[in-house]
């Protein structure tokens, strides 16, 4: 997390929001929704959704236990709709919409402390 606060606040705000929102979740679901269970763990793609979560939260290096159960709790939301739906697009929509809204709220946290002169 922490890695991606100094990203916003060091980087453009679009250069951020197209790697953050756009293309990491892209590469995250193919990796964790796509690869892992489909073609890892073909025939036995329960477990590879299982494999793909826990590489998911894993990824996102949690800190702490709250942000493990939140990157796990996420995980678990995407390889469900994943699965369900059988189309890998759902996912990473779902995914685009989850960072989309956590960027702009962080950006808009950047932008005001910057305008304030608050450190964050």
């Amino acid at each position: 997390q922490s890695q991606i606060n100094d990203m916003v606040q060091n980087s453009s705000l679009i250069s951020s929001f197209f790697l953050l929102a756009l293309l990491a979740p892209i590469c995250e679901e193919i990796l964790c929704r796509g690869i892992i269970p489909k073609k890892i763990f073909r025939g036995k793609e329960n477990l590879g959704f299982v494999v793909g979560t826990i590489v998911f939260a894993l990824l996102h290096q949690p800190s702490n236990l709250p942000s493990l159960l939140i990157y796990g709790g996420m995980s678990i939301v995407l390889s469900w709709t994943a699965y369900k739906t059988q189309r890998l697009e759902m996912s990473i929509l779902l995914h685009m919409i989850v960072n989309g809204v956590a960027f702009c709220l962080l950006a808009l946290v950047v932008i005001l402390s910057r305008t304030l002169g608050i450190s964050v």
